[in-house]
């Protein structure tokens, strides 16, 4: 029975990192693509320019 709470305490611990390290590829991935959106918006605008 204590084998069962320790490894559920583990589980919950690997599973924290993991939902923690998600959240940040997540706002990473998001920020490179604002930055994507915004260099194709001003080439865009540069194109319709000429």
């Amino acid at each position: 029975m204590e084998w069962e709470k320790i490894a559920e305490k583990i589980r919950d611990l690997v599973l924290g990192e993991i939902k923690e390290e998600f959240k940040d590829f997540k706002a990473s991935v998001t920020g490179e693509l604002s930055g994507f959106r915004l260099a194709i918006e001003s080439l865009s605008g540069i194109k319709s320019f000429w």
